[in-house]
This record gives C-alpha cells, structure tokens and sequence, in this order.
C-alpha cells in the first residue's frame, strides 16, 4: 500500500496509516466529508500532496495496549482499492 500511496502522491511516504496529522489549516476544509474510515488517513494525503503540499514524516514511539484491531482485511482492501481507483481516474 505505501508504494501505491507515495506513486499517487509522486512523494515518498514511509507511514501512509499513523493517523497523527498536522496540518496547515488552509487545507482542513477541503479534507472534511472524506473517507470515513482507514481510507481516510490515505485520501488526506492524496489531496494534500496534489495541492502541492510537501508531506514530512516524524518518527514516533508506539505503545500498544491490549487493544483489539478494528481493520477488516477484505473490506478494507476493497474499500483502499476503491480510493486508489477513485484517484488513478482523476489524476
């Protein structure tokens, strides 16, 4: 997924699911009524990058907990490929 993603983006992005964003504000209006759920982390990086922001990765440390995934593998895939093609057409 992140090869597809950075190719979309024509940038390198190491870490397209982490889910901390800052973002300049300008940019937030445009990025509400996305996706809604794992494809949204991905689709925020689609349109910043075609509105020609640089997007620059931070190393974080991660603590997980005894949490359980929300990710449903066939229904995610389905819905990130429905994204990369919704994206691939209007490129």
């Amino acid at each position: 997924m992140i090869k597809q993603i950075s190719r979309l983006c024509r940038q390198e992005i190491p870490d397209t699911q982490c889910g901390f964003r800052m973002l300049n504000r300008q940019l937030v209006p445009e990025l509400l009524g996305g996706g809604d759920r794992f494809d949204y982390d991905t689709e925020v990086l689609i349109v910043a990058s075609r509105k020609g922001y640089r997007i620059e990765s931070v190393p974080i440390t991660t603590v997980y907990t005894d949490q359980v995934s929300k990710i449903r593998p066939l229904r995610d895939a389905v819905r990130f490929l429905q994204l990369l093609w919704r994206y691939r057409k209007a490129a």
